[in-house]
């Protein structure tokens, strides 16, 4: 989405869910809106803010469904064609997700142990000694699995790991 949260890209699903009775694409200019005014509003100044602002890191808004259930949108800032886009991920809060780590194990060519490591890193609130001691591994173990599964996947840190794997969940 552009500043003026036209839509200039989307995937199939994405499609499909603006064109739902929860959001409306205007046919005139292409600009997503909420079925509420006040949510339209909210997500409106959620891209424009971290277009505008480089330090931001985008914000997470409700949009009501008919039904009157909430989606939660992901606004964040992504890159576009030498500009400074807003990228949304939109998740339906009654919808059970699917676990990630075997659409990236295939993805990525990780093997059982590195996929059992990333899972690890990404889903245990330890410390990288605890985590090795909790897979019965040494910590030069775990840290040469940990440069080959950053390696693979082109990532330099755990937190870039954890964004990965979040953004596999379906």
């Amino acid at each position: 989405m552009d500043r003026s949260a036209r839509v200039i890209g989307t995937n199939a699903l994405g499609d499909q869910l603006l064109r739902s009775r929860a959001f409306a694409l205007s046919p005139h200019d292409n600009m997503v809106r909420a079925a509420k005014l006040s949510e339209t509003a909210a997500l409106h100044k959620a891209i424009v803010s971290v277009i505008i602002d480089e330090l931001s890191i985008g914000q997470t808004i409700a949009i009501s469904k008919p039904d009157g259930q909430p989606m939660m949108v992901q606004v964040s800032a992504a890159s576009g064609e030498g500009e400074r886009i807003a990228s949304l991920v939109i998740r339906d809060t009654n919808h059970k997700r699917s676990s990630p780590w075997p659409t990236i194990r295939q993805i990525y060519g990780l093997t059982p142990t590195e996929l059992k490591v990333a899972q690890a890193m990404a889903e245990l609130d330890m410390s990288q000694e605890r985590i090795a001691e909790t897979l019965g591994m040494s910590f030069g173990t775990l840290k040469t699995h940990r440069q080959r599964i950053y390696n693979k996947l082109g990532v330099e840190s755990q937190v870039a790991l954890v964004k990965i794997a979040r953004e596999y969940e379906i």
